[in-house]
């Protein structure tokens, strides 16, 4: 088959459009969600009668919505539920790991997850610390085996990436909304309850709810945008109303790593460079105009206080200055590689250490760089900077393996329709983690990775069985001006 035409044609990007029947489904799951993350006991009840309706009736409904019932994202927290529910999520993905039907892809790809898990576990085991309690951390960097769920979800089935773009971006608009409004018209912990951000603020229950002028909403909720950012570079335009929201629920974040990521990865795959230099023209004249309106409101948005950080770096004249950089995360970090490096750790780590179930005394340090010195006592682990915390967990021979992980997960379905989406979800929390968010080895960016790559497979499966993979413009569905530009210059 002739795929030229195929490549060369260029999407019609339009607007996005969803009946009264996807936006009512949607809204009722969320409004189920914060009324069980409120502990209002309707909301249980809801949950349950909605998430047997759509995987009945509709699976795409059904897939979004078990993957954010899995990872919780600010709208449930993890004392909501008598279990765990990403246990149960890694239950039932290792049980779909040995069901599930593989194409000679997914044979190479369930190879390369447990030659990985393999791997970290070997390098666990030379841990002094015991395998029962390593395992207790170990298992957020095995989310990955989530991607079973979906392939099972769609097990006969047919799937459509445009309908699953569609309604992710449904679901994400509705959460943008959520946060604008506990941001700034209801001004506390509501539609998103379990968005606190650990700054004094106690969880809202339904007969407790947190009240707080114009509160920070911490981001998990948003991070289902990872998953939006192809269809709206590519085939989706969204209507100023919508972007209005989208741009409230930035505001009612305030997080610049969250927003910053889903920015840069934008201006990266939307595929055409000349708009990729003007967008970063209008980001540098932006990020002035809003540092000095910034400075005038106290550092509302945080811009001015986050770049005042990178300003001070210039100044820094000892350890102590220098922990004071990236909201006191270096202060995590200076202690802990101090101790790794003088346990002769570096290439192997300390194990997946527990801060509360590690008691062995040389894993404990009295950590002076940090403000607050009630919380200076502390295990030697719990970095938010996720790949410095891979190479306290699993040394750097381990984040060499992780990072080559990951990799090797695009380079097998590289050649793929639709193989670009996976690529963007992988940079976008990748970014996230040098921030402290979602990322590479934590449940919340492993759930969305896993189900990115999950719709690729599935948009392939029936060109996988029939007559091996499909080859395709590296992802790309039309000819991009990248393309364009590298034909030019060949000629």
């Amino acid at each position: 088959m002739d795929n030229t035409a195929e490549i060369t044609s260029k999407q019609e990007k339009k607007y996005l459009h969803l009946s009264l029947s996807e936006w009512g489904w949607a809204l009722a799951f969320l409004l189920s969600m914060s009324m069980t993350g409120l502990n209002f006991p309707l909301g249980y009840v809801a949950l349950l009668v909605i998430l047997i309706n759509r995987f009945v009736k509709d699976r795409y409904d059904f897939l979004i919505q078990i993957t954010l019932l899995f990872g919780g994202y600010s709208l449930i927290g993890q004392e909501d539920f008598p279990i765990k529910l990403e246990d149960v999520a890694l239950v039932i993905s290792l049980f779909g790991m040995f069901v599930y039907r593989k194409s000679a892809v997914m044979k190479k790809i369930t190879l390369l997850m447990l030659m990985y898990t393999m791997a970290i576990v070997l390098i666990a085991k030379t841990s002094d610390e015991s395998m029962m309690v390593q395992f207790r951390r170990m298992r957020t960097y095995l989310m990955f085996f989530y991607l079973f769920i979906p392939l099972m979800v769609f097990s006969g089935k047919e799937f459509d990436i445009q309908i699953f773009f569609r309604r992710t971006l449904g679901y994400a608009l509705i959460l943008c909304a959520f946060y604008a409004l506990d941001g700034f018209i209801l001004n506390g912990f509501i539609l998103i309850p379990n968005a606190y951000t650990g700054e004094g603020e106690t969880v809202s229950t339904f007969y407790n709810i947190y009240f707080y002028p114009f509160p920070r909403k911490y981001p998990p909720g948003l991070y289902l945008l990872s998953l939006c950012v192809i269809p709206i570079a590519r085939y989706y335009k969204l209507k100023w109303k919508q972007w209005i929201l989208v741009l409230l629920a930035f505001g009612a974040t305030r997080t610049l790593s969250v927003i910053g990521g889903l920015l840069i990865t934008y201006g990266i795959f939307q595929g055409k460079i000349k708009k990729m230099l003007r967008y970063a023209v209008f980001a540098v004249v932006g990020i002035v105009a809003v540092y000095y309106i910034d400075q005038a409101t106290g550092s509302f948005l945080r811009v001015q206080s986050t770049i005042d950080q990178f300003l001070s770096l210039e100044v820094a004249q000892d350890d102590e200055d220098l922990s004071e950089f990236g909201s006191g995360r270096i202060a995590q970090i200076l202690p802990k590689f101090e101790v790794l490096y003088s346990l002769h750790r570096e290439w192997l780590g300390f194990g997946f250490l527990h801060p509360e179930l590690t008691t062995n005394a040389k894993y404990w340090i009295d950590n002076e760089y940090y403000t607050d010195q009630t919380q200076s006592e502390e295990v030697v682990t719990g970095i938010e900077i996720a790949p410095l915390q891979v190479i306290v967990d699993i040394g750097y021979l381990g984040l060499i393996i992780h990072i080559a992980f990951f990799i090797a997960l695009y380079y097998l379905v590289r050649r793929l329709k639709y193989s670009i989406f996976f690529l963007s979800v992988l940079v976008v929390n990748f970014i996230w983690g040098l921030g402290g968010f979602a990322g590479w080895n934590q449940t919340h960016g492993l759930l969305l990775i896993s189900l990115a790559l999950a719709v690729v497979l599935l948009s392939n499966r029936d060109d996988m069985a029939n007559q091996g993979p499909k080859i395709h413009n590296y992802g790309f569905d039309d000819l991009t001006e990248i393309e364009k530009e590298k034909k030019l210059i060949v000629k």
